[in-house]
């Protein structure tokens, strides 16, 4: 059924916590335009479910771990199971597409049977493969993506028995992912690298003390590497620095606060204090930075009902550099 998701909510691992679907029909088809998100892009997460994204405007980049995987209109990708991934728009091209999120246990339901262990497992179990790419170099991709559009029409017109064609469609397109699995599965490539699992332990940890003066110092303590490491960690990972993630996260909070307060009873420099800067100056500098809009402009763009413009969300990738006060200490992240 046609939904459309705004903030994706996640546990304190990075493993979102919204439920795709239902214990009978554990499936959710999403149509997603990334500038439409909180800031411009779907943050780094993972689930238990199989995510199929099929771009149906523009280009947009997703992100698995130390690799950028470039998505034009008419593209698709399948994500494997409990693999971190983000997914934000190219430039100022825009960023629309259809997620397919389902659990594997569509296919042969909840119990471990013979045919999970053949069919599913080989797949969903396989160390090294995270994803796979269906474009136009892929001799069958037109076939995988009539699959994929037969199944997201049945869902959005609730069609009789789209559920029966939905199951239909998604054991064609696995028919498919065995047949090529010897072609599209790496086999000497670990399923997540040390750098990642390092980055997602430090993404943790400044996600739990945002609030606070973080330093380059503690986050790299946290997780047990030096500070070089730690940004290199970063850098391979999650293609940013701690630094900006820092920054971002503040920010993505801070937004989330002025959503929620609706009574405005809080004042921007109490909001900076809460969300971890020291001015208010510096708070207004960075949340420009990245949203494009003062923390007073946005929040007149909610009151106004226009808080999705595009002009309010420009492109946020990770690649853009926050500007760093020269009042910023050395060893501050």
């Amino acid at each position: 059924m046609r939904t459309k998701p705004t903030v994706l909510p996640a546990d304190d691992y990075l493993k979102e916590k919204k439920t795709h679907g239902n214990l009978e029909y554990p499936i959710a088809i999403y149509h997603v335009d990334l500038r439409s998100l909180y800031m411009g892009f779907v943050r780094w997460h993972w689930h238990e479910e199989l995510e199929i994204d099929i771009v149906t405007q523009g280009k947009m980049e997703c992100l698995i771990g130390d690799e950028t995987i470039l998505l034009e209109t008419g593209d698709a990708i399948y994500i494997n199971q409990n693999i971190m991934h983000t997914l934000h728009p190219v430039g100022e091209e825009p960023g629309k597409f259809d997620a397919i999120v389902f659990h594997p246990m569509l296919f042969f339901g909840y119990s471990k049977t013979y045919l999970n262990a053949k069919y599913l497992t080989p797949i969903t179990g396989k160390a090294g493969f995270r994803y796979f790419l269906i474009n136009k170099e892929y001799a069958r991709s037109s076939e995988m993506l009539a699959l994929f559009d037969e199944l997201v029409r049945a869902n959005d017109t609730a069609a009789t028995g789209y559920e029966l064609i939905t199951k239909s469609c998604l054991c064609r397109f696995w028919v498919y992912m065995l047949e090529e699995f010897s072609a599209i599965v790496p086999e000497k490539k670990e399923s997540r690298s040390l750098s990642e699992l390092r980055a997602q332990d430090a993404v943790l940890f400044i996600e739990r003390h945002y609030q606070e003066p973080v330093t380059l110092d503690e986050i790299a303590a946290a997780i047990h590497v030096s500070k070089s490491e730690c940004c290199r960690c970063f850098k391979k990972a999650l293609h940013t620095t701690p630094f900006e993630y820092l920054m971002r996260y503040r920010i993505f909070m801070a937004s989330v606060i002025i959503r929620q307060d609706v009574h405005k009873q809080m004042s921007f420099s109490e909001l900076a204090t809460t969300v971890g800067f020291n001015t208010v100056s510096y708070f207004n500098k960075v949340f420009k930075s990245i949203l494009g809009c003062t923390p007073t402009e946005y929040r007149k763009t909610l009151r106004d009902g226009s808080a999705q413009d595009v002009s309010v969300f420009p492109s946020v990738l990770y690649e853009e550099h926050i500007s760093m006060s020269d009042s910023i200490p050395q060893d501050m992240v």
